[in-house]
């Protein structure tokens, strides 16, 4: 699975966990409340807690409680509105949840997991069955795995060689994608088939049993989400996440240094007028933002660079800065002195700290017109007292950013000549621990 919905993509090995599918979550179910309250993080859904059913702290897959429930009846959790988060059409979409089974089952074909259409507490009719997740646990050796309908969709696992009720943490999924429905134990595709059937008609959904029968799983039950709108699987694997799933629009960030992706300048002010098409700086496209220095200091040079949108977790530390530099240089007959650009760290819109970015480039003794083009360079702020000093909300504050200015790196006056700074693009990117 690939992962990015924020304002910058994180890399690495210790990357915050995002759900790029975010915005097609129904329904993301964490069960870590207290006792029988139940939270869906999409808010557009109410829970329930039946019978016996109740959060448990007591060894949970994820997080402080997993769903607990029982051979006692009704023991479930169902939802009391919002059916057509359920009701997925002829849409994509995609179910999955982690659960922790006993190893004594007293149901012949438990139910993990189901949408029905009738009212709660009526007699269990197959035909108001919109979809469901079942096992069968009716004859010794028999650990089939289905998706079913009772209009003409059966997915089953044809590759279980054990039981999903052996007292260990397993994972299940069932994808629509494009007309083929895949299901999956442990990220492991074990069947597929045939599914273009339109899902309407459901009132509720039901999680621990099928709605109205005795058809109840006994055991742990953790992090459901289903998907409406995307099918998430449709490869002969995918690589289960083992941690609880991230919350639509919140990154869940594990220890570790963590480098964001290069980010752009939202926002570019030049302070003297001086440069022509600040806003240019924004993008690598080749259009330039240009500065003429005819003197050994282009006169009012400072830009600056803000409302990167950084959105760091509170507790973050930076401890590093680094700056992605396109530019050039044109330097006309007669300069006789060093030029770069240089670049310092912006916090509450002063400049930061005495220290600086080394010249990106020096342009020494033109004795006749010269072009030189940059490539991309990186280099990182080289002070890191300023960096520490920068607090995770001063870095997330639209005032944060960079200052620009360039000219001689000697000081030295010279008897004519222009030099042209072009800089393409800048961008910036952080390390930091949380």
């Amino acid at each position: 699975m690939t992962f990015c919905t924020l304002p910058y993509m994180a890399f690495g090995t210790a990357a915050p966990v995002v759900d790029p599918y975010a915005s097609y979550v129904r329904s993301l179910m964490h069960f870590d409340g207290s006792g029988t309250a139940l939270v869906d993080v999409y808010s557009g859904n109410t829970w329930v807690s039946s019978g016996t059913a109740t959060q448990s702290t007591s060894s949970p897959i994820y997080g402080s409680a997993s769903l607990l429930v029982d051979s006692s009846a009704d023991s479930s959790a169902r939802t009391s509105n919002a059916p057509a988060n359920f009701n997925f059409g002829t849409e994509d979409f995609t179910v999955e949840i982690a659960l922790k089974l006993d190893v004594s089952q007293p149901s012949s074909f438990p139910v993990l997991i189901e949408a029905y259409n009738g009212s709660a507490g009526g007699a269990y009719d197959d035909g108001k069955v919109v979809w469901q997740l079942y096992f069968n646990n009716n004859a010794a050796g028999s650990y089939d795995f289905y998706w079913w309908t009772p209009i003409g969709v059966t997915v089953n696992s044809s590759f279980v060689t054990s039981p999903l009720w052996d007292g260990n943490v397993h994972y299940v999924a069932y994808s629509r994608a494009s007309g083929t429905g895949y299901l999956y134990i442990d990220g492991e595709q074990v069947g597929s088939g045939s599914d273009t059937i339109n899902y309407t008609g459901g009132t509720r959904l039901t999680v621990g049993r099928s709605d109205g029968d005795s058809n109840q799983v006994v055991g742990l039950i953790d992090e459901l989400r289903i998907t409406k709108g995307i099918g998430r699987y449709s490869d002969s694997s995918y690589t289960v996440q083992t941690t609880a799933f991230p919350d639509a629009g919140v990154v869940y960030v594990p220890p570790g240094p963590i480098t964001t992706g290069w980010v752009s300048p939202g926002t570019v002010a030049d302070s003297g007028s001086t440069w022509t098409n600040p806003n240019n700086i924004k993008v690598t496209d080749g259009s330039e933002t240009v500065g003429a220095v005819t003197g050994w200091l282009l006169a009012g040079s400072t830009l600056r660079l803000s409302n990167f949108n950084f959105a760091l977790p509170s507790s973050a530390v930076v401890s590093k800065v680094e700056y992605e530099f396109v530019g050039w240089i044109t330097a006309s007959a007669g300069i006789t002195a060093d030029y770069g650009t240089d670049l310092f760290l912006q916090k509450d819109v002063t400049a930061a700290g005495g220290n600086n970015m080394p010249a990106v480039r020096n342009f020494a003794n033109a004795t006749s017109a010269t072009y030189v083009l940059e490539v991309p360079q990186t280099a990182t702020f080289n002070d890191g007292s300023t960096v520490s000093s920068v607090t995770a909300a001063q870095f997330n504050a639209s005032s944060f950013g960079v200052q620009v200015s360039t000219g001689s790196t000697t000081s030295n006056p010279f008897s004519g000549g222009t030099v042209t700074i072009r800089i393409d693009s800048l961008r910036v990117r952080l390390t930091y621990t949380a």
